[in-house]
């Protein structure tokens, strides 16, 4: 099993290096602009996602990792597969704060997203930090995505769905902080978990849009609201 994650970790560093590479790399060098990354991007996600289905076929994949353990905490039940999902997540979370806040390369690789035209200004590899962004993302997303599929399996059509949900989660915790995306995350997750303890999974992203559409309406800069500048203020 852990053999498994691994390759599976190596081959999405590969996949996202390949994608930086041949897709978003000249598309940066030609100046494109964000709707014109957005569509390749949907259609590169496409082509992925139909390539998948015909070498695996469409069908829902599970893993048998036989007799799962059962863990009760007061009127909560978790599985064992879903406290390690909630631990290496807590860890995930936890260490990528610190190495944002402590060191230099991932203090960089945020500036990169948070203002992309000074970075080649301060002299930093801009090339460089862009592939290594999309091999961290897509090792991340590997991760989640194994341990999903122990939980309750996978198939080639459930990507967009997450995708969107973290959309979601970002828009409304906050568009540049990460403590909103965070919090963003688990208010959310909260949500979908009570719907479909109430109602069904049929409401799950009826409520998930509809809180979104609430916080851009009535709290536009999301759940915690980073700092303005004095003249974003005026």
């Amino acid at each position: 099993m852990a053999a498994a994650l691994l390759l599976t970790m190596g081959f999405a560093a590969i996949l996202g290096w390949l994608c930086e590479v041949a897709l978003y790399g000249p598309f940066a060098a030609k100046g494109a602009s964000g709707g014109s990354v957005l569509i390749a991007s949907l259609g590169l996600y496409v082509a992925i996602e139909n390539s998948v289905a015909l070498a695996f076929g469409n069908e829902l994949k599970t893993v048998s990792g036989g007799i799962v353990r059962i863990y009760r905490f007061g009127g909560v039940t978790l599985t064992e597969i879903q406290c390690l999902q909630l631990t290496i997540g807590v860890v995930v979370v936890a260490a990528l704060w610190v190495l944002v806040r402590r060191m230099r390369l991932f203090k960089a690789l945020w500036a990169l997203g948070d203002q992309p035209d000074l970075v080649p200004a301060l002299g930093l590899p801009v090339n460089l930090l862009r592939v290594m962004v999309l091999i961290l993302s897509s090792v991340l997303v590997a991760l989640s995505a194994s341990l999903i599929c122990l939980d309750t399996g996978t198939s080639p059509n459930v990507g967009m769905n997450y995708v969107l949900i973290a959309v979601v989660a970002v828009l409304v915790g906050g568009g540049n902080s990460y403590a909103g995306w965070v919090a963003g995350a688990v208010v959310l997750a909260l949500l979908q978990s009570l719907i479909v303890w109430s109602f069904s999974t049929k409401w799950m992203d009826l409520f998930t849009f509809a809180l979104l559409v609430a916080m851009l309406v009535f709290r536009p800069r999301g759940l915690v609201d980073s700092n303005r500048r004095i003249e974003e203020g005026v």
